[in-house]
Parts: C-alpha cells; structure tokens; sequence
C-alpha cells in the first residue's frame, strides 16, 4: 500500500468491491504530509521521460490515435 493511502476494499460475494469505507472518509488532503505528496509529483524533466515512456510502450495506441484524428 502507497504511504498515506489508508482505503481499504474487500470483494463482497457478487465480485463486486465494498467502497463504504472511503464514503465515510473526508475528502481532504490534510492529513496527508508535505513529503508523501512530494513523492508523488513529477518535476518537468519527470514528467517528459515518463511522458516518453508512455508513448513508447503504447506506440501502437498513439499511431492509430494519429491516424484516426486525421481522418475524422
């Protein structure tokens, strides 16, 4: 589990995931500190090789993406 995530689902008997939990929990950031959400966010140089690194592994999605916004 990824620090500061406290969300805990169990599968009920249908397949189906049980989100009550989280329904209680507030939706504020608060409580979560300053260095676990600097962890999280990708400075710019980052971002370009993790955006680079996307693209490469699902070339095939960006190419027929690009084929497909040129023709509609």
């Amino acid at each position: 589990m990824l620090p500061g995530a406290n969300v805990e689902n169990e599968a009920t008997e249908d397949g189906e995931y049980d989100d009550s939990l989280s329904e209680d929990e507030s939706e504020s950031l608060s409580d979560i500190d300053d260095c676990d959400v600097d962890a999280y966010i990708h400075n710019e140089e980052e971002k370009n090789i993790k955006k680079m690194l996307w693209e490469r592994v699902n070339r095939v999605y960006v190419m027929v993406h690009h084929i497909l916004s040129a023709v509609f």
